[in-house]
């Protein structure tokens, strides 16, 4: 699957296949929650608030534009 593809699908196609993903980072900033997870050749981050205070966000990476955050977590993967 591709970036692409992925993001064509509804929202509960995204759920699934983020539920069935490969969770590779979980890091906490101030107030939000973030979890990276890692379809095929891409990833998803998921921002959520630790105290329920908004939605959860999402984005999608190619390992090209990966936060540098992330990049300590990624590179078993790619190895």
């Amino acid at each position: 699957m591709t970036v692409e593809e992925f993001n064509k699908l509804d929202d509960q196609n995204k759920k699934v296949l983020i539920f069935e993903a490969s969770k590779i980072a979980e890091r906490n900033e101030d107030f939000k929650k973030f979890e990276l997870f890692n379809i095929d050749d891409f990833f998803v981050e998921i921002m959520s608030s630790r105290f329920l205070k908004f939605r959860r966000t999402m984005a999608v990476y190619t390992q090209q534009d990966l936060p540098l955050v992330y990049s300590h977590n990624v590179q078993s993967i790619f190895a």
